[in-house]
């Protein structure tokens, strides 16, 4: 399979997610079916972002956005399964918000006096609600635990360690991506073959997103079968067909 016939399937999934999501109402406006509802939205616009990053001159960044599209898929399994997993969600999201605001205090000088009372505000605020989840017990969860209690996870396991742990924090991944020698090189060009592992990933992932689709869209999984089910059959030739460079290395 050519390089354009796997970017143009993953097209078509991404296209039938997008609009899918676009066509029905959520079942509710807050929680855990609000949550699960903008993190499927956010899965959607990834995998049009990585069709998009693989066709251009910064295609050596897709598996950073593969990383946020599986960590949004583990978020997604956990939230729609129990949603009690709402509560480490909240509990990160408000300890990121209390550092970001500290940060900002810091650097007072650079706020307006009116900013500065918003920033404490937002801190009190957030300070309550750590403050009332620590007391529940709840703590965040790594993304490691993330990985064994998110019921489909196995399968992006290996791609996960592979090619996103060190997608944007090593320094030897970096150095192995953009320098040569003492030159430094922009613009990395994958491989047919890390085009198709990296789009298989992420199509996969939005297919499964239509699993989850009952539990916060007023659409039922009879419904929705006549539009994921042909995605199937696409998404294992994409993924069991080899690419060009496979060829040239028989």
């Amino acid at each position: 399979m050519t390089r354009n016939k796997v970017i143009e399937a993953a097209a078509t999934v991404a296209e039938s997610l997008s609009s899918t999501l676009a066509r029905y109402k959520t079942r509710i406006s807050r929680g855990p079916k609000l949550a699960a509802a903008c993190v499927a939205a956010t899965i959607a616009d990834g995998l049009v972002a990585v069709i998009h990053v693989v066709d251009s001159h910064g295609q050596g960044h897709a598996p950073t956005l593969a990383r946020g599209m599986i960590e949004s898929m583990l978020d997604l399994e956990m939230v729609c399964t129990n949603a009690d997993y709402l509560k480490p969600l909240r509990l990160a999201t408000a300890q990121g918000k209390i550092a970001i605001g500290q940060q900002f205090l810091s650097q007072a000088k650079m706020l307006t006096k009116e900013q500065q009372d918003a920033v404490r505000a937002d801190l009190r605020e957030q300070a309550l609600i750590v403050e009332d989840l620590e007391r529940q017990g709840i703590k965040p969860l790594s993304i490691e635990e993330k990985f064994m209690r998110a019921p489909k996870s196995g399968v992006l396991w290996t791609y996960y360690w592979l090619f996103c742990s060190s997608a944007h924090n090593d320094l030897r991944a970096l150095a192995s991506r953009h320098l040569r020698g003492n030159h430094i090189i922009l613009g990395e060009t994958l491989s047919d073959d890390d085009v198709r592992e990296t789009l298989v990933i992420c199509a996969g992932i939005a297919l499964n997103v239509y699993e989850y689709i009952p539990t916060f869209l007023m659409v039922t999984a009879e419904q929705l079968q006549p539009e994921w089910e042909p995605l199937g059959p696409l998404l294992r030739r994409l993924a069991g067909a080899p690419t060009q460079d496979s060829r040239k290395q028989k």
